[in-house]
């Protein structure tokens, strides 16, 4: 991960929270976890009541219903490590992401997609924006 210690994170996809907890530990601003199965928040609140770390957060919601119904910051790293096997679905993610990135941000993706694949869907899709602008 590298030096994040000014970082705010955002791991959208808790599952086990190793990402979110990774970061925190290493000293980010604030690290936030979503995540939407109860099961899985209740073993990571209880992880994070052990080891007691003051810049973590949990919310037991998704991605989208936290960016609908919460006050957020905006990210200066995001993990993508999402569940997602649609690649459509995957895209829409990335997008959404985007729109809260501060500046100069990072995203951190994990998926079965090759990632070129999506790199030439978002540089396309920058290289269209930019021909309507012009």
């Amino acid at each position: 991960m590298g030096d994040i210690k000014n970082f705010t994170c955002l791991d959208p996809f808790g599952g086990s929270g190793s990402l979110g907890f990774e970061a925190a530990s290493r000293g980010c601003k604030l690290s936030i976890i979503l995540e939407e199965n109860n099961k899985n928040f209740f073993y990571l609140k209880k992880n994070l009541e052990r080891i007691k770390i003051k810049n973590l957060k949990l919310f037991n919601c998704s991605f989208f219903y936290y960016l609908n119904n919460f006050k957020f910051n905006f990210y200066d790293l995001i993990f993508i490590d999402s569940p997602y096997i649609i690649f459509k679905n995957l895209i829409n993610f990335i997008e959404k992401s985007l729109d809260i990135l501060n500046y100069g941000s990072l995203i951190y993706i994990e998926t079965i997609f090759n990632v070129n694949l999506i790199f030439n869907y978002f540089k396309y899709k920058i290289l269209v924006l930019k021909n309507d602008f012009f």
